[in-house]
């Protein structure tokens, strides 16, 4: 038995943009933990990548799975957690704390970072 968590949220920042602030997000980490083994496929605007906490060595990887979609004027990310299958129950409530903090770091993220500009064609 595994235990799985999802979250979303949208943002004013286009798909491109938004998985750049992601990969950013990513290589950075988190105070606590850090992302390996990260894979991005632009293309289908998604990001798999392992969630390794640095406290506890060696604790377990759990599995972090992001969508990036175009919605509306912005983008809308679905992020899901799964931890390793012998993990039974989430005590500590760590897998919607990963979704938190992740979506916390990737608002400031796109809050920093300007808009890529659109090329306009011009007559």
């Amino acid at each position: 038995m595994t235990v799985e968590r999802q979250d979303f949220a949208t943002f004013l920042a286009s798909k491109e943009d938004t998985l750049a602030a992601l990969v950013r997000v990513l290589d950075k980490g988190q105070t606590l933990y850090s992302y390996v083994n990260t894979t991005v496929d632009a293309q289908a605007g998604e990001i798999r990548t392992k969630i390794k906490p640095k406290t506890w060595p060696i604790s377990p990887k759990s599995s972090l799975t992001i969508r990036v979609e175009a919605h509306g004027k912005g983008s809308r990310v679905t992020a899901q957690t799964r931890s390793p299958f012998f993990v039974m129950a989430d005590a500590f409530d760590y897998y919607p704390q990963y979704l938190r903090e992740l979506f916390r770091a990737l608002m400031m993220e796109v809050l920093e970072t300007p808009p890529s500009e659109t090329p306009t064609g011009s007559a």
